[in-house]
């Protein structure tokens, strides 16, 4: 018996959302870590009217980031130093980021949008994010950062002025709950190329206002990102070169990680770039060679390709070593940091699975039987890495924990 329409949606997405709370189930009741306290549970912010207050109208000791501070406030009036509430959070927002990528993969015209949602749902690179409440960050600004540039698509295409200003509104909003979002000017500058063939001075004339926000409250995370922490020394001491090469390694390991995320840590040894090792400089070539051909083939393969490695791209730029970022002075990389970028090599896997299921329409059950293949062993591999972050006792006694003392 077939299904209609809205029962396979309604089955997806039922498969997405039981996927999401199985794998985070061993942390919903997990304790505070690391900076948890400075956060949350011992941040006197969050207490009294006046706390909120100076969230807004006071120069923060870290990041400029009202609006995720202020959802800490509210969730402490609601749940007080019961963790549950706070896990339970993050895990919906994430579900929600998940949705909204099926969305916007259907947007892009990719009936097989779902399948984006389900592997962001379920990929390991996704679970210190969600399973670390300080990280409530990321999975909190993401559904913001989507309905931008979903409103942004639906302005581009059919010359609504409303879904502009939305669009507008939600990045100044993501842009409010955390700076990482901040290259979403750049992600919709190739939206237009990759929709239109080239950029018009109409496109660029679009982004003044979304690069204007971009700038000022940029800078601001910048200045504190500076102001507020010492630059080590082996941060401080690098020349440009050293930055490429450490650029290039890191856009490399985060490739791999989403590949094959293996051997995971919650921070990972900082590689030595004084020398770099042969290995280290030959990523380099390796990404240049790899944006060359895809450049090659732009007018073909290469204009889609292009869109989801782009999209991977420009939100790693603010991280992974040309600007100074405060999280350098403990390891050149995480995958926290990676939360958003992957959702660009996720659309080019959704991409190539509906390719060849247009290719060859017999080849369906081939091609779920093996999404199955991959989607099991990840959403395991996630629920058991979700289950290490249950308190610092479990953390201190795997891998993943290896560098904290």
């Amino acid at each position: 018996m077939s299904l209609t329409a809205r029962e396979e949606f309604l089955l997806k997405a039922a498969i997405i959302t039981a996927f999401g709370w199985w794998i985070y189930l061993p942390v919903l009741n997990g304790d505070w870590l690391w900076d948890d306290p400075v956060v949350v549970s011992e941040n006197p912010e969050l207490r009294t009217w006046s706390g909120l207050g100076q969230i807004w109208f006071s120069a923060p000791a870290t990041d400029y980031w009202p609006i995720t501070w202020t959802l800490l406030w509210i969730e402490w009036h609601l749940w007080g130093g019961v963790t549950l509430g706070y896990h339970v959070t993050n895990v919906l927002f994430h579900l929600t980021g998940a949705f909204l990528i099926w969305r916007l993969l259907s947007k892009l015209g990719l009936s097989w949008g779902w399948l984006g949602a389900l592997i962001f749902t379920v990929h390991p690179l996704a679970v210190e994010s969600v399973a670390w409440i300080s990280e409530i960050k990321n999975t909190f600004s993401l559904p913001f950062y989507l309905l931008s540039l979903i409103f942004y698509i639906d302005a581009d295409r059919d010359g609504k002025a409303d879904a502009y200003w939305k669009s507008l509104f939600f990045y100044l909003f993501a842009m409010l709950c955390k700076t990482s979002v901040v290259m979403l000017p750049a992600v919709l500058l190739l939206y237009c190329w990759w929709r239109h063939g080239r950029l018009t001075g109409r496109d660029v004339g679009a982004m003044l206002p979304y690069f204007a926000i971009a700038l000022a409250l940029g800078s601001l995370t910048y200045y504190f990102q500076t102001v507020h922490f010492d630059e080590q020394a082996v941060v401080r001491e690098r020349t440009f070169v050293i930055k490429l090469i450490g650029a290039s390694s890191a856009i490399v390991f985060y490739l791999g990680k989403f590949i094959t995320p293996v051997d995971q840590m919650l921070i990972y040894p900082r590689w030595n770039l004084h020398p770099p090792s042969l290995l280290r400089i030959a990523t380099l070539p390796l990404v240049a060679v790899m944006l060359v051909a895809l450049w090659a083939g732009r007018k073909t393969w290469g204009r889609h390709a292009l869109l989801g490695i782009g999209f991977f791209l420009i939100n790693l730029f603010p991280i992974i070593g040309l600007m100074q970022m405060n999280w350098m002075n403990v390891s050149w990389v995480a995958d926290h940091l990676a939360y958003i970028p992957i959702i660009g090599l996720i659309g080019l896997v959704v991409a190539g699975v509906e390719q060849a299921s247009r290719m060859r329409p017999g080849c369906r059950p081939i091609l779920v039987a093996a999404i199955v293949a991959v989607i099991i062993p990840l959403a395991l591999k996630s629920h058991w890495y979700a289950g290490q972050f249950v308190d610092l006792k479990t953390l201190r006694t795997t891998k993943i924990h290896q560098m904290w003392d």
